[in-house]
């Protein structure tokens, strides 16, 4: 389960990065809607890098499931990132 694997609760805000279009999508609205969780749902113009970090600062965003290569050393240095994804 969800919670279980990434420690979703109420309390969480669960980062959507992937395109609605794009399957996994779905694991990013049911880890967030099962719980009661915040969706944070990431603008087009934003692809990762220092703008993405930024975007994790400011939104508060504690879960998200993205790619190594989507990061780089800001979004790795977001403290509040928990679960298996806030391990680099």
């Amino acid at each position: 389960m969800v919670t279980d694997l990434y420690g979703v609760t109420s309390e969480s805000r669960f980062l959507q990065i992937c395109s609605p279009s794009f399957d996994p999508s779905v694991l990013e609205w049911l880890a967030a809607f099962s719980f009661g969780a915040t969706l944070v749902v990431v603008p087009s113009t934003i692809i990762g890098g220092p703008d993405l970090a930024e975007l994790l600062r400011t939104e508060r965003v504690t879960h998200t499931i993205i790619t190594c290569s989507a990061g780089d050393d800001g979004v790795r240095r977001c403290r509040q990132l928990r679960g298996p994804v806030g391990r680099w």
